[in-house]
Parts: structure tokens; C-alpha cells; sequence
């Protein structure tokens, strides 16, 4: 910081030879609030080392794949229990229409133990009514052991019970080389337009706009001290 004769940009205090001027946000302050100042600076300094260390811990960690990892299984514990619950279902529309189909067979299966029983006893009947008991009978035999072929399992590939899922990478390069520009003099770029820093008075708002392309719309970032 140099010395200066400006008001002090906090308290106003005009007193000579009290007042420096900061070479970074180019504000002037008082010998008390320069102190301040450098305070701030020094905590802002301790906030990014301590981002910086999250961040290799976070390297370390591989969180991302975990949360990614989180995601599968959450997908794949969604679709088992839509899976499950869609054969639930039809093993339900199967056992009520076996049940009914049931009841339809053994009201037939009656009829023909009365028509046997009547043809014992009265020895009325012929070879054709001998032929007919038989392919009825093993008709009958047939549903107990296999479910009738008028219900059968239709699979819809129209319609996707589970959404599928794969990876895509993301272009990060194109997002590491995003620039900014402006047309306030109250903003200063850094490392090659890829930093923007306000340096004009306080409560003085000035905005940038970023080089990349957007998905949609047009976008434009605020800086505000």
C-alpha cells in the first residue's frame, strides 16, 4: 500500500499523511481501517486456503464417482421395486382369473359326472358319447396341470417399464477455457480474461459477460462490492 492525502473510503478521515492507498482494489483507507483491511485480505486468503485443501481431500476421495456410484444404485433400487411390483400385480390378475376359470370347469366337470353316472346306471350311450367323455376328460386334465392357453404373458415393447441409463462425458475443457469481458472501466481481468475483479468505489455495480456459448439465452454476472 502507498500514502496518500484521500479520505479514508470507511470513516472519510482527511487527515494528512493517514491515509494508503491499496495497489489491488485502489481504495484509501485510514492507518485503523488499513489495518482492517489487511485483516480482511489475510482472512480472505485463510478461506481460500482452506477451499483449496477441501478440494485435494476431495481428490483424494473420489467423491464424485461416489456420488455418481449413489445414483446407479438408487436407479437400480428404484427399477428392482418397479420390476417387483409390476409382477406382483399381474401374479394377482393371474390367481383372480384362475380363479374364476375354476369355478367355469368345475361347473362343467359336474355336468359330466351326472352325464356318466346317468349313463351307468341306465347303460344309455353310445361309442360316440364314450369318445366325447374321453377328449373332455383329458381336457380337464390338461387345465389342472397347465393353465389355459387363453391366458398368456404379453410383453409390451412399446412401452419402457425402466428408463436406461448411461454415462456422458462432459467437455470440462471448455469450461476451464471460459473468458470474460466488460465495457466498465471498474473491471480489471486477470490470468488472461479468465479472472474478473472489481476494483472501482463501493456499492458501485459493474457487470461481465462471458465468451462461451450458453445452451439458451443470454447471461450476464454482476459484481458488486
Amino acid at each position: 500500500m502507498s500514502s496518500s492525502t484521500t479520505s479514508c473510503v470507511v470513516c472519510e478521515n482527511k487527515t494528512i499523511n493517514s491515509t494508503f492507498k491499496c495497489e489491488g482494489c485502489l481504495l484509501t483507507f485510514c492507518l485503523k481501517h488499513t489495518n482492517e483491511h489487511q485483516q480482511y485480505l489475510s482472512h480472505q486468503l485463510n478461506e481460500i486456503i482452506h477451499e483449496h485443501e477441501n478440494i485435494f481431500y476431495t481428490f483424494n476421495e473420489h467423491k464424485q464417482s461416489s456420488l455418481l456410484f449413489d445414483q446407479i444404485n438408487e436407479w437400480e433400487n428404484d427399477s428392482i421395486k418397479k420390476i417387483q411390483q409390476t409382477a406382483h400385480n399381474v401374479r394377482i390378475q393371474i390367481e383372480q382369473f384362475s380363479e374364476l376359470q375354476k369355478e367355469q370347469s368345475k361347473e362343467k366337470f359336474n355336468q359330466i359326472s351326472k352325464q356318466l353316472e346317468n349313463a351307468r346306471q341306465n347303460h344309455e350311450y353310445l361309442e360316440q358319447d364314450l369318445f366325447r367323455w374321453k377328449i373332455l376328460l383329458k381336457q380337464f386334465k390338461y387345465d389342472l396341470t397347465i393353465l389355459s392357453p387363453s391366458i398368456i404373458l404379453h410383453q409390451d415393447h412399446n412401452k419402457t417399464l425402466i428408463n436406461n441409463i448411461s454415462i456422458m462425458k462432459m467437455d470440462q475443457q471448455s469450461t476451464l477455457n471460459e473468458t470474460f469481458i466488460s465495457f466498465s472501466d471498474e473491471i480489471k481481468f486477470d490470468d488472461n480474461h479468465h479472472i474478473a475483479m472489481h476494483c472501482g468505489p463501493y456499492r458501485n455495480p459493474a457487470y461481465i459477460t462471458g465468451t462461451q456459448e450458453y445452451l439458451s439465452g443470454q447471461h450476464q454476472i454482476r459484481l458488486f462490492i
